[in-house]
């Protein structure tokens, strides 16, 4: 996990490893260049002592470059051997979009951005005094003694194997946007008021994207049609090119995009909110998997949760939150296929 760079010292010795290559190369293609064209003897004193200079300076160069790499590797492993590696207690939490360990008081650190935590939960954490970095963590499934703070899941006096499907339950009702009292509704069939609030929040805010796009891709296929109508009622051949180009190119893309709109318009939308508004929840449960859609260059990257026959589309901090193969209750709308929240059922395996 530690490695002997980059660091200043460390720059400046690979920059001198170069430039020394550099200059040998430099020499080499000279000389041979001058001895090609038959003029190497017919140089003057000014030009052998430059060349005579590139010559004594790559053997130098390659020395420094040697002896400060040396003086780099030697102050790296006194500082390794004057490291203290602790153990403290601590837990793998959701925050800002993430998951972080941290120790109460303070947050560690991996030390390379390629190496992920592990499972949420309380560990035994194995870390680097002074720089903080995490070297190993062991999970902890009995009780745990740390000292409860504010925000530390020891507080809740639950074992570790709790403490962890907690932990998990946390992230995702941050990332998917429910509470625990949301949880305990949906569990009994309904919605609580913060619940249909949302999500009737989010059907308006659909219905007005359907309105623009009906007014966009109405307002194109209506042109078309009308410069059609100026054509055979006398206009000229000129007049046919818009409408080609809207019936031959996107016609199918515009006249999709028309009907689409103008159906949610007048049944989904209203089909949605009834929904919202009287509809139980509906739940399943089983091994709750993520699924990841790469986009082309024109389109970003979908996430999914797939279960079953089911599939609800997510953010990307949902997708990240989830820990994949777990046994889960999906609670949601089903004539709409809308997700409303998700129980995490058992605990990570750490």
């Amino acid at each position: 996990m530690l490695d002997k760079g980059p660091g200043c010292l460390y720059i400046l010795v690979f920059c001198l490893f170069i430039f020394s290559i550099v200059t040998t190369c430099i020499t080499i293609v000279t000389v041979i260049y001058l001895l090609f064209i038959g003029k190497f003897i017919l140089l003057g004193s000014d030009a052998l002592v430059r060349l005579l200079i590139l010559l004594i300076l790559t053997p130098i160069l390659g020395k420094l470059s040697s002896v400060l790499r040396k003086a780099h590797n030697a102050r790296f492993t006194r500082d390794i051997d004057a490291l203290v590696v602790e153990r403290g207690q601590g837990e793998v939490i959701w925050e800002n979009g993430r998951y972080i360990a941290r120790i109460p008081g303070f947050r560690l650190i991996t030390a390379a951005k390629r190496l992920t935590l592990p499972p949420p939960g309380p560990y035994h954490f194995y870390y680097l005094t002074g720089q903080k970095i995490l070297l190993s963590a062991q999970p902890i499934h009995t009780f745990t003694q740390a000292f409860a703070q504010p925000g530390m899941l020891a507080a809740t006096g639950l074992t570790g194997d709790e403490q962890a499907r907690l932990a998990l339950q946390m992230a995702l009702c941050s990332v998917l946007g429910f509470s625990l009292d949301d949880l305990y509704a949906n569990s009994l069939g309904m919605l609580t008021d913060a619940q249909r609030r949302k999500l009737s929040v989010r059907v308006f805010w659909s219905i007005v994207g359907c309105f623009i796009g009906l007014l966009i891709s109405g307002g194109f296929l209506g042109l078309g049609i009308m410069s059609i109508l100026h054509w055979i009622t006398g206009g000229s051949g000129t007049d046919l090119i818009f409408p080609l180009l809207i019936f031959g190119l996107t016609g199918l893309v515009l006249l999709a995009i028309f009907l689409g709109c103008l159906h949610y318009l007048v049944v989904g939308a209203g089909r949605r909110y009834i929904a919202i508004q009287h509809e139980p929840v509906q739940y399943l449960e089983g091994n709750l998997q993520t699924r990841l859609v790469s986009g082309d260059g024109d389109s970003s990257d979908s996430y999914y949760y797939d279960i079953g026959q089911l599939s609800f589309k997510v953010t990307e901090a949902a997708f990240k939150a989830l820990i994949s193969g777990m046994l889960y209750r999906v609670y949601y709308i089903a004539s709409s296929k809308t997700l409303v929240s998700v129980q995490a059922l058992e605990a990570p395996a750490r």
